[in-house]
């Protein structure tokens, strides 16, 4: 892990934190997190990804990334101007991007967004946004606002102990999860205080989404995609739940879909099988990586 460092990036949309491998090649990789996880999720895949420049971020309200400001809720659509602002403080062009969960979904939208930056989308146990019926609008945006009148912004959570957090996210997840990979993320989810360990991600996330986009919308984004797409499923994951994923992967018009035996987490389980993937993937749609002279 000595090549890795951790440091701030200031955007105008406000600060985040990255990790960086400073591999010297010409591919760059931009990795994205899931819903309440954060960069540390990606650590134990880094030191099987040296021949990608791979930069992994923590997104706003994650980790020690900057929270959005007091009169905003949280959308994953407004975390697709962050990846350009991302792009243009690390000064690049264009590059691979990988996400898991969420960060798949982002991923996919930012491919949509500004496709002459996005070189190809890797999506590990994701393949796109939650949708929900039109119907199912008027209760979500009365319930997020509830939420949000409810907030109190200056209330944290504290843990006496790294371990009592660690249990606390075990309990939580809605998906199961080694302790070791919930132990990784809560390291750098927390911060130690006079108190114990204090939750640094904001407690907005877990509002309900004031809107969320209908079936048939979602299926114009997937369908819009030019770039290569890398699907990597988990058999124990959460898209393996969800109806239809064989019509769904047909709405892509240029995917490959690895299964691996795993959990949501599978990245953090198995980080060198998905690496390999990934690192496979990517030269095989693009030239190969060579290091600068």
């Amino acid at each position: 892990m000595d090549s890795h460092t951790h440091y701030d990036l200031d955007l105008s949309a406000g600060q985040v934190r990255v990790i960086h491998n400073h591999t010297r090649a010409r591919t760059r990789l931009l990795c994205l997190h899931g819903w309440l996880d954060n960069r540390a999720s990606f650590i134990p895949m880094l030191p099987c990804m040296q021949a990608v420049e791979c930069v992994a971020v923590d997104l706003a309200g994650h980790g020690k990334s900057a929270h959005r400001d007091r009169a905003s809720l949280y959308h994953y659509i407004d975390y697709v101007r962050d990846i350009k602002l991302i792009m243009d403080a690390l000064q690049w062009e264009h590059c691979h991007l990988l996400g898991h969960s969420m960060g798949g979904s982002i991923a996919l939208m930012a491919a949509n967004a500004f496709p002459e930056r996005v070189q190809s989308l890797i999506m590990i146990d994701a393949l796109h946004p939650l949708s929900r019926h039109p119907k199912d609008g008027p209760a979500m945006l009365q319930r997020s606002l509830e939420q949000f009148a409810r907030w109190d912004p200056n209330k944290t959570k504290t843990f006496p102990d790294i371990n009592q957090a660690v249990k606390a996210r075990l309990k939580a997840s809605p998906y199961p999860q080694s302790e070791a990979s919930a132990r990784l993320i809560m390291e750098y989810a927390t911060e130690k205080t006079k108190q114990g360990y204090t939750l640094l991600s904001d407690a907005r996330l877990n509002f309900r989404s004031p809107l969320m986009l209908d079936r048939e919308q979602i299926e114009a984004f997937i369908q819009a995609v030019k770039q290569p797409v890398l699907a990597i499923l988990a058999t124990r994951g959460i898209i393996q739940n969800q109806p239809n994923i064989d019509q769904t992967l047909d709405l892509f018009q240029n995917i490959n879909v690895n299964y691996i035996d795993g959990g949501h987490h599978v990245h953090m389980e198995k980080p060198q099988q998905v690496a390999e993937l990934c690192l496979r993937f990517i030269a095989a749609h693009f030239k190969k990586p060579k290091p600068l002279n």
